[in-house]
């Protein structure tokens, strides 16, 4: 969150903080004059209830970067877990390859479906953040004659095809992959350079360092929330609010003397941010 972020949050902070005691201090508002003439005071209890509503609304209305969300990369399926490529699988959904649907079915033939619908997710920016439209997706790939057919599976071959233009030989061609041997094969080849770029630049992301955590700072914002301030090496970076993990521990201020394996950065409003930490211990 930057400054100006800050200041707007803290501000709508204290408006509703203000309004909620103006409300506890009077409990009494314009009303209709009872039968009486006397004016009609409205009970403390549903001014008070309004007022932490209120303030409840503004708090949920500030900007993301100001309350930490992060989550296992690996958790995002509920059937990964077992699976030797859970890892890759939950790093290509950070990257905005593999749509965060309710499950992957790892063991699953890939269908040219699924590749088509992970092509469109590629080129669409911010897609980690979404569930979107898979049929949607594969259909605009086909649309746009990314692939021939939605039918049937698809091998390797397809897969360098589609997302590498050929500039990636597969060992294995012919073969159908499973899902999560497809997605083993594209984290292989991320940084593979096609038309001048790569999928993760494409992505607006790039490869952090590796190495031990050297440090884990908590910081307070303005906003009442709070950033993890993650040091590897040399690097000093805040973690992104919506950030991903993996292996380790869901609480960031437990990383400090862990080793990270792989790491992924992206800019946010002109901020360098972890987008990704995963432990080295599965290395």
């Amino acid at each position: 969150m930057d400054k100006i972020d800050e200041q707007r949050a803290e501000s709508m902070i204290t408006v509703a903080r203000a309004s909620l005691l103006i409300g506890l201090a009077s409990g009494r508002g314009s009303r209709p004059p009872a039968p009486s003439g006397r004016t009609r005071r409205l009970p403390l209890r549903p001014r008070v209830m309004v007022m932490a509503i209120t303030l409840f609304a503004l708090l949920s209305a500030m900007p993301s970067a100001s309350v930490a969300h992060i989550i296992r990369a690996e958790k995002q399926f509920s059937d990964i877990g077992r699976s030797d490529a859970r890892y890759d699988i939950g790093f290509l959904v950070v990257v905005g390859i593999i749509p965060g649907t309710p499950r992957f079915e790892p063991d699953k033939p890939l269908a040219k479906r699924d590749l088509a619908a992970w092509v469109a997710m590629s080129k669409t920016s911010g897609a980690e953040d979404r569930k979107p439209d898979v049929d949607a997706l594969a259909g605009s790939t086909l649309a746009a004659r990314g692939i021939d057919t939605l039918e049937g599976a698809a091998t390797f071959g397809d897969i360098a095809r589609v997302f590498f233009n050929n500039q990636v030989i597969p060992e294995r061609g012919d073969e159908i992959p499973t899902k999560a041997a497809a997605a083993r094969f594209l984290v292989r080849h991320l940084s593979a350079r096609m038309n001048g770029s790569t999928l993760l630049e494409a992505a607006g992301l790039k490869a952090g360092p590796a190495g031990k955590v050297s440090d884990v700072q908590i910081k307070a914002t303005g906003a009442g929330g709070k950033v993890f301030w993650v040091t590897i090496g040399d690097v000093v970076l805040p973690m992104y609010a919506h950030g991903r993990i993996g292996a380790g521990p869901a609480d960031l201020a437990q990383w400090k003397g862990r080793s990270v394996g792989r790491s992924l950065i992206r800019t946010v409003g002109g901020r360098d941010m972890w987008m990704y930490l995963e432990a080295a211990e599965l290395f």
